[in-house]
């Protein structure tokens, strides 16, 4: 085997949970802690909303729906407006995966790895940066 070869199966080797007879892949896991982490964020930031007398937590969370709201609706169109809803859930999932893996570091979230690995086997010229990492 060549370095690429030997470098790109060290990156793909998939590292598994044992729970009870089941082995679970790590990145199956970190989905489940992740979307149980923004379930319960957002139960707890949209307990107590009011109509009148808003707090800055309502205040916050409303300007942020509304930014959410006009920028899909911005490239969807009145059309794509029933997506809307489904797009944020899914740029606030890919947010907290992004913060998630700074800290975390989990080699499954990060995206430029196989760029480093193909310019540390000699594949590719040039550098290669990582600005999530500051690598």
């Amino acid at each position: 085997m060549n370095n690429l070869t030997k470098a790109l199966m060290e990156e793909l080797t998939v590292e598994y949970v044992k729970v009870g007879p089941m082995q679970i892949p790590e990145s199956v896991v970190i989905s489940w802690v992740i979307l149980a982490i923004v379930t319960i964020g957002s139960i707890l930031l949209t307990r107590n909303l009011k109509v009148d007398h808003i707090s800055k937590r309502q205040a916050v969370l409303e300007m942020a729906y509304l930014a959410g709201t006009n920028f899909f609706e911005g490239l969807l169109g009145e059309k794509g407006r029933r997506y809307v809803p489904y797009l944020m859930t899914v740029a606030i999932y890919i947010a907290t995966v992004r913060c998630a893996s700074k800290h975390r570091g989990t080699k499954s979230y990060r995206p430029n790895r196989t760029k480093k690995v193909l310019h540390n086997s000699g594949a590719s010229s040039g550098p290669v940066s990582d600005p999530v990492y500051g690598t």
